[in-house]
């Protein structure tokens, strides 16, 4: 099976090559890279704990000016791959929850008692709301933003590969949606007031229009190496 990952470079590298273990045939083109805060503001409180739910902050934490002194905290982490990252980090006193954010907050509940303060190593974007959950049981939490998604094409990256392939599914799936969509609407689904008809009918603009899907191909074989090779 062929894979696309987009996730960040080092991430998808490591996910590759447990695909390509498997059989798989891979293709890396990440949407957006990480970008390390090293003078992220960690807060002054007097700190019970540290919760980190991404190795990602790890890579963080690790060149922090202030890391040294957050190391005889305890940590509680969401997965083990972290929890080992912190290990191997310099922090000693490390628990996992084995599970996502909701089993983190019941893990931090059975080994702490309200108020305690807790210092939250968080990327921008969040998956679940750990710090309203902790709040909700009357925890204080710092979220501090150590790391955040930034997209390749602003930072000046070549997305034509990515962006080849992005017009040429969009294109192909709107056409695969609109001709369902008639097939379910039957007859009535070509009468001109029918928001199906017009679907059907500018939907294969994608596929045409600002490079049709042979274009889109041809881009695509050329930057993988596919590319047939013309005879002698």
């Amino acid at each position: 099976m062929r894979i696309l990952l987009t996730r960040p470079q080092a991430d998808a590298q490591r996910t590759a090559a447990a695909l390509r273990a498997r059989g798989h045939e891979v293709i890396i083109a990440p949407l957006f890279d990480l970008e390390i805060l090293p003078d992220a503001d960690l807060g002054d409180g007097s700190w019970s704990a540290i919760l980190v739910t991404s190795a990602n902050a790890v890579r963080a934490i690790s060149g922090h000016r202030r890391r040294d002194e957050l190391r005889a905290l305890a940590v509680f982490t969401v997965g083990d791959r972290t929890a080992q990252a912190m290990r191997d980090c310099g922090f000693t006193n490390v628990a996992s929850a084995g599970g996502n954010v909701n089993d983190l907050a019941g893990l931090v509940a059975a080994h702490l008692k309200p108020p305690s303060h807790l210092l939250y190593l968080a990327g921008e974007e969040r998956s679940g709301d750990l710090a309203g959950l902790l709040r909700g049981q009357n925890f204080g939490v710092h979220t501090a933003l150590v790391y955040r998604a930034v997209e390749d094409y602003i930072g000046g990256a070549d997305v034509t590969l990515m962006a080849s392939m992005a017009k040429l599914k969009a294109g192909r799936l709107a056409r695969e949606v609109s001709d369902s969509c008639l097939q379910y609407w039957g007859g009535m689904g070509y009468t001109w007031d029918n928001p199906v008809s017009r679907a059907y009918r500018d939907g294969r603009l994608g596929s045409i229009g600002g490079g049709a899907d042979e274009v889109m191909l041809g881009i695509i074989c050329k930057l993988e190496g596919t590319l047939p090779r013309k005879g002698p």
